[in-house]
């Protein structure tokens, strides 16, 4: 079995960001502009208001698209929505938008004890290569920010400048090209972080943004490239990826698995039906998967493909389907794979519920997720059409009963129903929908 070395370091290339422009006519010199960015690792989406006008809104490491402000002192306040659509005040003063200036709000540390910095720098565009400025998000440390060619080590890296905790750098320009950025705590010479490249391809002003790291990986620090209207996350090209299996074959009580790739290998031994294994390491790349009966040794599926990134988290579910035909009445059983990439929260006041469909009858189900006050006619939160595919659901800490419905000739079946109990305190949570000889059955797995 051949594979290929995963390229390394992989480019990410930075799309185009137009609109705002910081020259322009009188009525521009009288504008101001303005960004939300969201650096607390335990916040849910946060929204931001400003003379009790909406400003957009930002999850975790993403940032609003930027808004054109007239100039003046507003009252502003940062917030987010309860699960009953109450808004919950995390922060609010007074935000001064200054002429031609750009605002840059960021929303840093615990939710609990958040801290909200204001900076505020010239918005220009650069005639050749790129602007950038480095944000320290870190409550604590100074780090020394280096930067060299895609292509280079960190022997062959420039130093671009030292930050202090929560303070922004003078601007920097660099040509137009392909790029590593690299950390190392203040005045040291080993990387703690090494990213991956990406690729400046236009005259643009970016914003570095560092800040915690949520991935599987062991680095500290991720960076976010921050421009007018995107956000572009950079991990480090050394941190490893996790993966975790799902026995979802009916009537098959254990099976043994096994992943082989370039850069390594693993397997795992009897694990039961209807339970995920422990979490695996792997380092990032391409990888063949295999799975057989642990019992008798049959082999069940092969070569099918596992594609992991560096920081990555994945889930593999296997599963059976039975399909009939229509002529013989011959039927035909199928062992799938469905692999799912898993988001990472730490966010204190939203859960996210993933949904995976293993059923073979019923491949456009919908899921609703009903609280104590609705119904499904009524219920806020629900994934429509889903087929044997995955969903997401992003849900407000409350109570919560899965109800899987499923539309047959008109009519609405209700195929099954979970009481979920309280999502709050779970990290990381799935709905497994599973097909037995008795109809549907209803799996809630969690940390």
């Amino acid at each position: 079995m051949m594979f290929s070395t995963p390229f390394k370091p992989l480019i990410v290339t930075l799309t185009l960001a137009l609109g705002v422009s910081a020259c322009g006519s009188d009525d521009d010199d009288a504008m101001g502009h303005l960004q939300l960015y969201n650096g607390s690792s335990n916040a849910p989406q946060v929204y931001l208001e400003l003379d009790e006008t909406l400003y957009g809104s930002a999850e975790f490491s993403q940032a609003t698209y930027t808004s054109d402000v007239e100039t003046g002192s507003y009252p502003a306040q940062l917030m987010w929505y309860d699960t009953y659509g109450q808004s919950q005040v995390v922060w609010e003063d007074d935000l001064n938008i200054s002429s031609d200036q750009y605002t840059w709000v960021a929303l840093v540390g615990d939710l609990e004890d958040a801290q909200v910095q204001q900076y505020q720098f010239a918005l220009e565009s650069p005639e050749e290569g790129f602007d950038t400025r480095i944000f320290n998000l870190d409550t604590e440390l100074s780090l020394d920010v280096y930067y060299s060619a895609a292509h280079e080590s960190f022997e062959d890296a420039q130093m671009l400048q030292s930050v202090a905790p929560l303070e922004m750098t003078d601007t920097h320009n660099l040509d137009l090209g392909d790029y590593k950025f690299y950390l190392t705590q203040s005045g040291e010479q080993t990387p703690i972080m090494e990213s991956q490249g990406i690729t400046f391809a236009y005259n643009n002003q970016y914003k570095l943004v560092i800040r915690d790291n949520l991935g599987a990986g062991a680095a500290p620090y991720s960076m976010d490239i921050v421009s007018l209207h995107y956000t572009t996350e950079l991990v480090d090209t050394n941190n490893t990826a996790q993966v975790r299996v799902f026995n979802g074959y009916q009537d098959i009580d254990n099976i043994n698995w096994q992943v082989v790739g370039s850069t390594g290998e693993s397997e795992l031994t009897a694990l039961s039906h209807g339970h995920f294994s422990a979490p695996i390491e792997l380092e990032y790349g391409d990888y063949s998967m295999k799975s057989w009966n642990a019992d008798s040794g049959e082999l069940l599926s092969e070569n099918h493909l596992l594609s992991l990134a560096a920081n990555e988290h994945q889930s593999v579910f296997y599963y059976r389907q039975f399909e009939e035909d229509e002529d013989s009445g011959e039927i035909t059983e199928y062992y799938r794979v469905l692999t799912s990439k898993d988001m990472v929260s730490d966010s204190l006041y939203s859960h996210q519920l993933q949904i995976a469909n293993l059923s073979h009858s019923y491949t456009s189900i919908r899921v609703h997720l009903v609280r104590a006050d609705e119904t499904i006619d009524n219920a806020t939160y629900k994934v429509l059409g889903l087929g044997n595919a995955m969903g997401l659901l992003t849900l407000p800490n409350d109570s919560y009963q899965a109800m899987v419905t499923y539309v047959e000739d008109g009519q609405t079946l209700l195929l099954g129903s979970l009481d979920l109990g309280d999502l709050s305190e779970q990290s990381t949570s799935y709905l497994v929908v599973e097909e037995t000889a008795d109809g549907i059955e209803l799996l809630h797995l969690h940390d």
